[in-house]
């Protein structure tokens, strides 16, 4: 909303606010009805990322729906993800493709591995 502040936190080391400035610029923005502001570029990316996350999150999830409903085990399952994040981002045109790949197939690795049976068996179902 006009004149709203929002917070971002930013990954890697964070000093104390004292010690660092940002100067952040917003240049584009999708809006939850779907509307965007902006500039072109930077909305044609924005828009790229939401599509390939959404291509790359269907991608992960049908394999892990398969893996599960096929009895794969954990191990079959991490190196298919891990083969397809590999093809998927040498397959992507463009940068913002390859860090969607990138970011969806190790979260997907991340999440499997947090989500260890204590047999270390089977798919969790």
């Amino acid at each position: 909303m006009p004149d709203e502040t929002y917070a971002f936190t930013f990954f890697g080391p964070n000093p104390p606010p004292d010690q660092i400035t940002w100067d952040v610029q917003i240049k584009a923005a999708i809006f939850a009805d779907g509307s965007t502001w902006g500039d072109p570029n930077w909305i044609t990316i924005l828009l790229l990322r939401r599509s390939s996350a959404l291509k790359y999150d269907g991608e992960a999830m049908r394999a892990m729906e398969a893996a599960s409903l096929g009895g794969s085990t954990r191990k079959d399952l991490v190196q298919q993800l891990t083969q397809r994040r590999s093809v998927e981002i040498k397959a992507a045109g463009t940068t913002a493709e390859k860090q969607m790949a990138d970011a969806t197939f190790s979260n997907a690795l991340l999440a499997l591995q947090d989500s260890r049976r204590t047999d270390g068996g089977d798919i969790p179902r």
